[in-house]
């Protein structure tokens, strides 16, 4: 009887953790979700196209623990990455806002809009996103 208690508590605890660090885990950007924003929203030109459009996209990993994150390219690995603290400033339904603190201690917002298992952050101009999903 002990033990299915204590196999209960741990369950109903990590269940806990999970809501209260929703971005905790790697999340790897989406080359063919990228690039099709990119292309609605117009930031994808002729000239952009030959460099973005395959390969660009798609190697970037960001790395979320509570209160600090890290991105890397694959190719690199983590070991390199340097680590960004973060704090949650608000959080509605899907959308979480982060300010960031990078090691020199400059500060940024990031908005993320949440989706499924994939989030979306602005990048390039109105309406253009990346997009990142879970590893």
């Amino acid at each position: 009887m002990r033990n299915r208690f204590l196999v209960l508590l741990l369950l109903a605890l990590s269940g806990c953790g999970a809501s209260s660090c929703p971005l905790c885990g790697e999340w790897k950007s989406d080359e063919s979700a990228t690039v099709a924003s990119l292309r609605s929203c117009g930031w994808m030109t002729p000239q952009r196209e030959s460099t973005f459009a395959s390969g660009f996209f798609g190697r970037l990993v960001t790395e979320y623990e509570p209160g600090r994150a890290r991105s890397y390219f694959l190719e690199d690995g983590p070991e390199g990455a340097s680590w960004e603290s973060y704090e949650v400033v608000r959080r509605e339904d899907d959308l979480i806002e982060l300010s960031v603190q990078d090691p020199g201690g400059a500060t940024t917002v990031r908005r993320l809009e949440l989706s499924g298992e994939c989030y979306q952050t602005p990048m390039g101009g109105d309406g253009c996103f990346e997009t990142f999903c879970r590893r």
